[in-house]
């Protein structure tokens, strides 16, 4: 390869690495709020606290994954991090969806 063509090749990759960290810090989803416990079961945005819920006692089972509605933001505890929904049809924001890879969970405010 000529020495024109490897500043060429060089000046592209260096480019392409450059515009990707910059989407990156730029585009990144702040994390909004903390997982807490042993089985990830507790999610605190903003000093409200939400548990796992069991959609049968708290006579919402009418709720199911397919009522995931807007995306709020992320919470994490370091190791997992999971994205978490407004749930359509929650006039009252008790509920939250948090998805975490492929496995979602409804969780409930604690009052």
């Amino acid at each position: 390869m000529s020495k024109r063509k490897v500043v060429i090749v060089s000046a592209a990759l260096i480019s392409v690495v450059l515009i990707s960290l910059v989407f990156y810090f730029t585009l990144r989803t702040p994390i909004i709020g903390i997982i807490k416990g042993a089985e990830n079961e507790i999610i605190e945005i903003d000093g409200i606290t939400y548990i796992v819920d069991d959609l049968a006692e708290n006579g919402a089972n009418s709720y199911s994954s397919a009522d995931r509605g807007n995306f709020i933001g992320v919470v994490s505890n370091g190791d997992i991090t999971m994205r978490v929904y407004t749930v359509n049809g929650d006039s009252n924001g008790d509920f939250i969806y948090a998805l975490w890879d492929w496995e979602g969970n409804f969780y409930v405010r604690k009052d």
